[in-house]
């Protein structure tokens, strides 16, 4: 990252987990505190298995939202959806609000998350 002083501090990985999700399985929306960067690697997924979907964090970024077309892709209304497929690998940073759609077929979808945040360094002096 730009201007870290890694005298100081240095990346570190934080945890991980697998999630194995079913027909209706979703995520909430959430973000991952205490955290740099998280992750998810997705091994097995399919048509309408769940995509993600990363939110607008700024408050107020949906006030007004202009008419839009049906089934058009809106990259300005607040959630941009990323579909999902095996060996897919997202890297984004911890705060951003993000969620799972549920499920909608009888295929698994299985997926490892994890987060990478810092470890000080303690002073030599």
């Amino acid at each position: 990252m730009e201007g870290w002083d890694r005298s100081k501090a240095s990346p570190c990985f934080n945890n991980a987990w697998a999630m194995v999700s079913r027909r209706g399985h979703g995520v909430r929306a959430h973000l991952h505190p205490n955290s740099l960067f998280s992750g998810v690697i997705y091994l097995r997924a399919t048509e309408s298995c769940g995509d993600i979907a990363f939110l607008d964090p700024r408050g107020g970024s949906q006030m007004l939202q202009y008419p839009q077309i049906e089934g058009a892709v809106m990259k300005n209304n607040g959630r941009v959806v990323k579909s999902v497929q095996p060996g897919l690998m997202l890297l984004f940073p911890s705060w951003l609000w993000h969620e799972v759609d549920p499920s909608e077929t009888e295929q698994v979808r299985i997926c490892i998350s994890f987060n990478v945040g810092m470890r000080p360094i303690p002073s030599t002096a």
